[in-house]
C-alpha cells in the first residue's frame, strides 16, 4: 500500500536517454522532479544532482507561460534555420 498522504499515480517520463520528469512526493506535496540520470556500474539509473524541482503553484506558473516560451523557442528555432 502507498505511504501515507501518497497515492500510486506517479508519472515517470523520459525526456531522453539520461532526463526523466516523475512526479514526486516531498513534505507531503506532490512535486514534479526534471533531473539528468546516469547508469552506475551495476547498470542502475540513478539521478544526479543537476536538475530542477518544481511545486504545484511554480508548475501552474510554468504553464500558464507555456504560449511565451514556445513562441521564443520557436522564433529561436526558425533563427536557426534562416542561419541567424
Amino acid at each position: 500500500a502507498p505511504a501515507a498522504g501518497r497515492d500510486d499515480d506517479t508519472v515517470e517520463i523520459k525526456l531522453s536517454a539520461e532526463k526523466l520528469a516523475t512526479t514526486t512526493w516531498y513534505n507531503g506535496r506532490k512535486m514534479l522532479n526534471m533531473r539528468k540520470y546516469f547508469t552506475n556500474a551495476e547498470g542502475r539509473l540513478l539521478p544526479t544532482k543537476k536538475g530542477v524541482t518544481l511545486n504545484p503553484e511554480q508548475w501552474e506558473r510554468l504553464t500558464q507561460l507555456l504560449g511565451q516560451i514556445r513562441s521564443s523557442l520557436d522564433s529561436a528555432v526558425s533563427g536557426d534555420l534562416a542561419g541567424n
